[in-house]
């Protein structure tokens, strides 16, 4: 039996044009832009593209259409948090502690809505770049410098000091859980696991250890304690997360769980003497494995490193997203916009199809009911009625039912057409909650472009 060697191959290679046919792009490819419908979140909050994701929710950018600010959407699916041991009751628990915070350096709950009809939860938040996780990620060092370090740590700790001061145990201290603002200022996030105290105990004292293993204290990860200190245990991970933030490593590691609870038990912290003595010191003092010995938020407020000035560096030893590079916007670029235009039935001169408007794809009344049960799962998320428009049959001629109304009476009210938003051949949104913490027109939003025509109401379409 004949072999084919590749000398063979070679010889007598078949030709490519039999493997891939030729064809003319300009007449067998066709390129269509997707087009992208308007989506309202209880009628107020405009939907626009993916900007993060999780194991059981996704955010999603999202316009004011009464404020004009932009916001965040976290949809969260019911379906998923069921598979999760007391998933559920942790999305409730986060609404419920965020709805009595107000701080600075805690992320802003507006609203919450859950839709029978999709079956999904969503928490409208502060709108933020991303976490301090994928900054230290996505950097050569992995690490900030002390400068940067200081920065965020100072905030870290005026934002724990204040949610103690509520009553609230934060329980998962790390910087995956710490946001960065588009005026670049910290913003503590994600209390699914966090506990609030009694009004009636006398203590802090938690009994159940939840959060990522790498950043919980000795007292946690032993198991042999009933309860602990609350508060301690959040300093600890806050000394972790130091740790993290000025070396890029972690005081205790492993290459698996048992290793990583094995050594926060046993070893002793290594801090590198590249370290000044006095970031040492604090890191020492706040990593103690006895929760006594263990710095209160008052000691290491008046501790010597973060009192101490450290002057900052040049801009590029700086960590930022990549948004804040001036080649390009000074912010991350609006996502709403194409939907904005889809909803005011824009099309540029190359696109033919005038249909944009299509009220049956994407048109849904939504009904907020406030009458509810304090006591019932709809006290954290009312509920949203998610009304689909259908037709009718009159006469032989088929009749289109619309729901809209409201959405587009609203966005007109605020001249949502897009010329109000346009200075000459620019486009700009302002972010108000920005110039809230003293930023001067904080631009989140500037596309140049030629001058385009806007309907002027979206109910003649």
């Amino acid at each position: 039996m004949a072999h084919c060697t590749n000398e063979d191959m070679l010889d007598d290679p078949e030709p490519l044009s039999s493997i891939f046919p030729y064809i003319d792009s300009h007449t067998h490819i066709i390129y269509e832009k997707k087009h992208k419908y308007a989506d309202f979140i209880g009628d107020r909050y405009l939907k626009g593209s993916l900007i993060g994701e999780g194991s059981y929710s996704k955010v999603k950018d999202t316009l004011d259409a009464q404020s004009l600010t932009r916001k965040a959407a976290k949809i969260v699916s019911r379906k998923k948090i069921r598979k999760i041991p007391n998933g559920e009751i942790n999305v409730r628990r986060e609404v419920m502690i965020l709805k009595k915070l107000s701080h600075t350096n805690v992320i802003k709950l507006f609203h919450s809505f859950q839709d029978l009809i999709k079956d999904k939860l969503y928490l409208i938040l502060e709108y933020c770049l991303g976490d301090l996780q994928t900054l230290l990620d996505n950097s050569i060092m992995k690490c900030f410098c002390l400068w940067q370090a200081k920065y965020y740590f100072v905030q870290l700790i005026d934002g724990l000091e204040y949610i103690h001061s509520r009553g609230i145990v934060h329980k998962d201290i790390k910087p995956g859980n710490m946001l960065i603002s588009a005026d670049d200022i910290l913003k503590l996030t994600d209390f699914g696991v966090a506990e609030e105290l009694s009004p009636f105990q006398n203590n802090d004292e938690c009994k159940f250890a939840q959060g990522a293993p790498a950043f919980q204290s000795p007292e946690e990860v032993t198991g042999l304690h009933d309860s602990w200190s609350g508060f301690k245990a959040d300093i600890w991970s806050a000394g972790v997360s130091l740790y993290n933030f000025t070396t890029g490593q972690y005081p205790f590691e492993g290459d698996c769980l048992y290793q990583i609870i094995s050594s926060i038990q046993n070893d002793i912290v290594v801090v590198p003497n590249i370290l000044p003595c006095s970031l040492i010191d604090l890191l020492a003092n706040m990593l103690q494995k006895i929760p006594d010995n263990r710095l209160s938020i008052y000691s290491i407020k008046s501790h010597s490193w973060v009192l101490e000035i450290i002057s900052p560096p040049p801009e590029d030893q700086i960590l930022r997203f990549g948004c804040y590079n001036k080649a390009a916007n000074s912010h991350r670029g609006l996502t709403v916009t194409p939907y904005l235009e889809s909803l005011h039935n824009y099309t540029d001169g190359n696109d033919k199809r005038q249909d944009l408007f299509c009220l049956q794809g994407y048109n849904r009344n939504f009904e907020i009911e406030n009458d509810f049960d304090q006591n019932s799962h709809r006290s954290c998320f009312p509920y949203v009625n998610t009304l689909i428009n259908t037709h009718s049959v009159v006469g032989g001629s088929e009749q289109q039912i619309s729901n809209f109304g409201e959405s587009a009476d609203h966005l007109e009210s605020l001249n949502l057409d897009l010329d109000h938003l346009r200075l000459a051949n620019s486009v700009e949104v302002i972010d108000n909650t920005a110039k809230g913490h003293g930023v001067k027109d904080s631009v989140l939003y500037q596309r140049n472009s030629k001058t385009k025509h806007i309907s002027q109401s979206c109910k003649q379409q």
